[in-house]
């Protein structure tokens, strides 16, 4: 009879040591750390896109020093496009995600498509002169580009002077008059 009998074969191998061990990004000097942000946070084409469903990358929310680390590098490496379709300023209120520390996002590319579209861009500026919101500044390429800077400029004077929104309303339907000279579509209500 062996020595061993009656007792689990189990604890009678030889047992393997405990070769795994646990690695964290944070275990990572911060040169190398910085270098996986690169990686990680700055889009291949150089541009955040802005959508409805934009959010922060998830990496940006592991922890406090991550953020700390990497939110500077997604801010400096990438732009952030920002289409406009008939007039809609939805996305351009979402672009708040790509904001640091509370300061505007400092390369924002903004591009309109669509038609003129009154309704549209008088609630923006409602919205803006309400919330006090900064105002983009725009090259101005086209007829709706020159109606909508004309539209915004307006807005950010009446904001500087009394924060009226009927001196605003005022305003812009003389901006509407003059942009219908331009575009009859900017005297449609769509």
């Amino acid at each position: 009879m062996s020595s061993n009998e009656g007792v689990p074969v189990e604890a009678t191998m030889p047992q393997a040591a405990d070769t795994t061990t646990s690695s964290s990004l944070l275990d990572l000097p911060p040169e190398l750390r910085l270098r996986i942000y690169d990686y990680a946070l700055i889009s291949q084409d150089g541009f955040v896109h802005v959508t409805p469903q934009l959010k922060q990358p998830p990496l940006l929310l592991t922890s406090h020093l991550v953020r700390r680390e990497a939110l500077p590098i997604w801010y400096d490496g990438n732009k952030v496009a920002i289409t406009i379709l008939d007039c809609d300023p939805t996305l351009k209120f979402r672009a708040h995600l790509c904001a640091c520390d509370d300061k505007e996002y400092h390369m924002i590319s903004i591009r309109f498509r669509g038609r003129p579209h009154w309704t549209n861009l008088r609630a923006w500026c409602h919205k803006a002169l309400r919330d006090a919101l900064e105002l983009p500044s725009m090259p101005v390429k086209c007829s709706v580009t020159r109606v909508i800077s004309a539209a915004l400029q307006v807005t950010s004077n009446v904001w500087k002077v009394n924060n009226d929104p009927v001196h605003l309303e005022a305003l812009l339907s003389s901006v509407r008059d003059l942009a219908g000279v331009i575009d009859p579509t900017w005297l449609q209500d769509l």
